[in-house]
């Protein structure tokens, strides 16, 4: 029996290689035609193909050699009262800003941050800007920050309002990153499906940037894609770890990438675990503490300051770079102008992966994760994908081997260096 269903899509289609074309079924009314139509052209827009080319650059930071904080994406930071939601949206904002902070590196340069504050009093607000201005060491222009203050205002028994003034905000500021401290207060009820959903999607749709084509179409600026950091309390009992209610089902199901807050009330270490992401995870927390600090007059701020903990080895000092490492690059950058390695394989073609890998990493010595992977980035002026293509090599050649210390901590060494760190399970490894 023939599939009506097939029909319709064999007429819709056309035989032209797949392609939609603007040919609606019979037997619909006038209105439903120029609906089937507009549709069809939208999913046209949509679909994505083997060929689109997207932009590589989506990534705003990193954090120990791994991308983080993607633009077109919303992404969650929650935590319980006081563990320091807002000081973490901080250091990323400072990070974004000055080009890296405590740890985290910015990918881009020239980037605008929108700072959307729902709880705070306005004077403690501002303190956001003060602490901010300390972080990047110098004072921020209008153009690269704005702070909007909505505590108290009438808008916010306005779902609808609240809404529309998010489309307003991310049209006129045209930002890279929005901090929306806290998303919660953007609908009357956190428990309802309905409004829970729409905020969400809301967030998304605006995270996806506006096009020149949807800008004409729309009267919107046209505007790159954007980082949506969206601040949330977790749930009150203290056994449940989810985000507040359905609001936080919703969020955690779209959310790219969910950072979680937590405080230690003995040491008074911070803590951002990253507990979910879509891309590679981060290898080891940020912990930092507080120091509070006095600008002028009565304006004190807590800045936040990073630790480890694990003690980091650094690799040994290197006064001497090797001709073979200068020959190399001095002939590619004259004879090609390239800023970057395409790929590991062309990497491969001008370098040895021994020699490079122990170039960072000297005899009998360790390197964190992080600090091999932004040495040898800088070094040789290569991308993340082609680096994590030569590490994986470098561990299936025996040429590094991976040092597990704690659950979020790595560190590589030498291959031959590995003996007193090897299990028995792995002793056949090291025989000749």
């Amino acid at each position: 029996m023939e599939n009506p269903n097939e029909a319709l899509l064999a007429e819709a289609l056309g035989g032209k290689g797949g392609e939609l074309q603007l040919t609606s079924p019979q037997g619909l009314t006038p209105e439903e035609q120029l609906v089937y139509n507009e549709l069809l052209k939208q999913i046209e827009e949509w679909r994505v193909r083997r060929t689109d080319v997207y932009d590589s650059g989506r990534y705003l930071l990193e954090y120990g050699g791994i991308r983080c904080f993607p633009r077109g994406d919303i992404l969650a930071v929650s935590g319980r009262e006081k563990c320091g939601k807002t000081t973490s949206c901080r250091m990323i904002a400072a990070a974004v800003l000055a080009g890296g902070y405590q740890g985290l590196r910015s990918l881009e340069t020239g980037l605008r941050v929108l700072w959307i504050d729902t709880e705070q009093y306005k004077a403690d607000a501002q303190n956001v800007l003060h602490s901010l201005e300390y972080m990047c060491g110098r004072e921020l222009t209008d153009d690269e920050f704005v702070l909007i203050s909505l505590r108290g205002r009438e808008i916010m028994g306005d779902t609808a309002r609240m809404a529309f003034s998010l489309t307003l905000m991310f049209n006129e500021f045209q930002p890279d990153l929005v901090i929306i401290d806290g998303i919660r207060d953007y609908i009357s009820d956190f428990n309802d499906v309905v409004q829970s959903t729409s905020i969400v999607l809301h967030c998304m749709a605006l995270a996806n940037g506006v096009t020149e084509q949807e800008a004409q179409q729309s009267g919107l600026h046209p505007r790159k894609p954007s980082c949506v950091l969206c601040n949330l309390h977790l749930n009150k009992p203290k056994d449940d770890n989810n985000m507040m209610g359905h609001l936080g089902s919703a969020l955690a199901k779209k959310a790219g990438e969910i950072y979680t807050c937590a405080k230690n009330p003995d040491t008074r270490i911070f803590s951002i675990t990253q507990t979910a992401s879509r891309g590679r995870p981060w290898e080891q927390d940020i912990e930092y503490t507080i120091t509070n600090t006095h600008l002028s007059g009565d304006i004190e701020v807590g800045i936040p300051q990073m630790i480890t903990s694990q003690p980091v080895q650094q690799e040994p000092p290197r006064q001497v770079v090797p001709s073979w490492l200068v020959t190399v690059q001095n002939a590619r950058m004259g004879t090609e102008g390239k800023k970057y390695y395409r790929s590991a394989d062309e990497f491969l073609q001008y370098n040895n992966l021994a020699d490079a890998f122990h170039l960072m990493i000297g005899p009998g010595s360790k390197v964190r994760s992080g600090n091999l992977s932004d040495s040898f980035m800088s070094t040789f002026q290569l991308r993340y994908e082609a680096y994590d293509v030569l590490l994986r090599g470098a561990l299936d050649q025996r040429i590094l081997y991976r040092l597990e210390n704690g659950e979020r901590c790595v560190f590589y060494c030498r291959y031959e260096d590995a003996e007193p760190y090897r299990t028995d399970a792995e002793a056949s490894l090291f025989e000749p």
